[in-house]
């Protein structure tokens, strides 16, 4: 996320906006200043840090200068794109994306566009929903897809699917990844999934695909071979830190050209940090027991 933000003197100089209280004002800048790349913030805390009255926060969402997407007080800045100008190479599209698009489709008009690879790269904290997908993006999912095939249902996609085979549709420009379908499906958390992504930007999708796969089923086979449940949220800190190392150590590799093989590497490498964690819990274990 930018270190720095903007307002507009157009945005700031508006009469519904200059009509509001100064407690008003500072929240909203507030949110503003500390928005992701897509004007989306977690407002309750800044409100609360701010002690805005409840009346403000209600006029600013009459004025729709907020829209809450949840009620935990995600909130999102319709008027983003008047007071930011984000630049292409430094954008990164919010976690919470999807989560505003489910739930208000039409916002599109207020986010800065993004390509469909970038949208496949993106990490979300909700899949999007199909009608909004193909509303978005001009084409169906994967499953719609499939289903319109079975079904005999025909449509502009249905007939490209006429003259090649539902799999080569897919290899095409149009196809729909699978990369957000694996890393929305991932145990992992925002941080761990962002670790990843930044540092696998050079290889392929399947590439990056599988590196998720590894991750999640070197886990699940220590803790077969263990019966130790390995909770991530537990351990947080260290799996960013374990990637961190693995992952610039793998593109080290990578880059210097030297003879690797990426999946046996990755393997061998998350199967050793599961295998420190299963010792750690039940070196935690042991010392509960004697304390008690």
């Amino acid at each position: 996320m930018a270190e720095r933000r903007m307002m507009s003197k157009q945005f700031v100089n508006n009469a519904s906006f200059m009509k509001m209280s100064d407690s008003a004002k500072l929240l909203y800048f507030y949110l503003n200043v500390n928005a992701d790349d897509d004007g989306i913030v977690e407002a309750y805390a800044y409100s609360q840090m701010l002690n805005t009255p409840e009346d403000d926060v209600k006029v600013l969402c009459q004025k729709e200068f907020i829209v809450f997407l949840n009620d935990d007080w995600l909130a999102f800045l319709p008027h983003w794109l008047i007071n930011q100008q984000l630049r292409a190479d430094r954008y990164k599209p919010s976690i919470h994306r999807n989560t505003l698009l489910n739930k208000y489709p039409d916002s599109i008009s207020k986010l800065k566009k993004i390509s469909l690879e970038q949208f496949n790269k993106s990490i979300q904290q909700e899949e999007l929903k199909p009608e909004v997908y193909k509303k978005i993006f001009g084409i169906p999912t994967d499953n719609q897809l499939e289903t319109q095939v079975r079904s005999g249902q025909k449509s502009q996609g249905q007939e490209s699917l006429e003259k090649g085979s539902v799999d080569e549709l897919r290899s095409g420009q149009i196809k729909r990844s699978e990369l957000q379908k694996t890393i929305t499906a991932s145990f992992l958390d925002p941080k761990s999934k962002e670790i990843i992504m930044d540092r696998v930007d050079n290889f392929s999708e399947e590439e990056q695909i599988q590196i998720f796969k590894i991750l999640s089923q070197s886990k699940s086979s220590i803790e077969r071979k263990t019966g130790v449940m390995i909770r991530g949220s537990e351990y947080e800190s260290l799996t960013h830190q374990m990637l961190e190392i693995v992952l610039e150590e793998l593109v080290k590799k990578v880059k210097s050209r030297e003879k690797v093989n990426m999946f046996a590497y990755l393997n061998k490498s998350f199967t050793e940090y599961w295998n420190s964690l299963v010792k750690t819990i039940h070196n935690e274990r042991n010392l509960n027991f004697f304390q008690n």
